[in-house]
Formats: C-alpha cells, structure tokens, sequence
C-alpha cells in the first residue's frame, strides 16, 4: 500500500497495515526495552490506532534476568 492510498484508509477510519517484523522500542537512553515480530496497525470505527507486534523475541530485564542467571547450571561431561 502507497502513501495515498494508506491516508484515504486513514480518512475512512479503515486502515490496516500488516507487517513482517515491527519493532517497538522504549524511549529511553540506557536499556531500551525492545520487542520485535510480525505485527500490524489497524483502525476501528472509532478512528483509534491499534498496534499489535507478537514478539519472537523478549528482553530479560530486572529479576527476570537475575533468575534466569541463577537457574544457570555449569555443563559436565
């Protein structure tokens, strides 16, 4: 979909656009969190914006990373 015809869906209150990975990321300077996958934008009647990303990846902050750390295991032979 083109620009135009993407403003003319918009106008319409029928836009949807879908999309092979979407990344969204937080705004910050240090550690953004970050989530990336396919994904689409989509409009309802009412004209909000819905955007939905169906992350392959997730990022491990706080103690989410910190219990994973020590779940860790050394390897034996």
């Amino acid at each position: 979909m083109d620009f135009e015809k993407a403003a003319e869906a918009f106008r319409r209150k029928e836009l949807e656009l879908d999309f092979a990975t979407i990344t969204i990321e937080q705004c910050k300077e240090t550690e953004p969190v970050t989530y990336v996958g396919p994904g689409y934008f989509r409009q309802d009647a009412s004209g909000r914006l819905e955007v939905k990303c169906y992350a392959t990846t997730t990022p491990e902050v706080g103690i989410a990373a910190f219990n994973r750390q020590m779940r860790s295991t050394s390897g034996s032979l």
